[in-house]
């Protein structure tokens, strides 16, 4: 059994995906068994693990990190 911070179930298509700083990731586009693939407007979708969300509010995803580190994490887009 793995220790989440969230309820995986109450992660949705569409929601808004964003960073610590508030800043908007993208949207999710798909909810697997262990990441979220997530949308990018001019960038390539990231398959963003569990573990690097921090909670979700109504239709937003908040993850643990800043919005520069996005690019830095290499989620790549292969589930």
């Amino acid at each position: 059994m793995t220790d989440l911070a969230i309820d995986p179930t109450q992660l949705q298509e569409g929601m808004e995906v964003l960073s610590t700083d508030g800043e908007l990731i993208g949207h999710v586009q798909n909810v697997g068994a262990d990441a979220l693939q997530v949308a990018r407007i001019g960038r390539p979708s990231m398959s963003v693990p569990f573990a690097f969300i921090r909670y979700t509010s109504g239709s937003r995803v908040v993850l643990t990190i800043p919005a520069y580190k996005a690019d830095e994490m290499h989620w790549s887009n292969a589930s």
